[in-house]
């Protein structure tokens, strides 16, 4: 694993936290447990965390405030987030469905309904 310092503040890195009690402070804060270089890493200490704080949870161990969190920091976004805004910006710029807002089934017979209309089948047109 590439694990690194969570507070270094020179890199980029991904950041697995808890959310608990603090004796010192003597209240509930997030603690850094590890950091990662890469984001597959960061996710299977996360899965990690999460299993281990499930599992204290139903033998009564944990704190129901307890949690786990994880977070990028470092400098801009990081790159797979950056690629995936790429995609995302792709994907509606060029696929995304064009609705035409102009007409709707629904509206178009509300209106028949409110002016005291007869409805038209639309099987009775075929």
């Amino acid at each position: 694993m590439s694990e690194v310092d969570p507070t270094d503040e020179s890199i980029g890195r991904w950041v697995v936290s808890a959310h608990r009690y603090d004796d010192e402070a003597k209240h509930f804060r997030y603690m850094p447990i590890a950091a990662y270089t890469t984001k597959r890493e960061f996710q299977r200490r996360f899965k990690l965390e999460g299993a281990a704080l499930d599992k204290r949870r139903s033998q009564g161990k944990a704190h129901p405030k307890e949690s786990i969190t994880g977070q990028w920091k470092g400098e801009g976004h990081p790159p797979v987030a950056f690629q995936v805004r790429v995609i995302r910006l792709i994907v509606r710029k060029f696929f995304w469905k064009k609705q035409n807002f102009t007409y709707d089934r629904g509206y178009s017979q509300y209106e028949v309904f409110t002016r005291r209309e007869e409805l038209v089948d639309d099987s009775d047109l075929n």
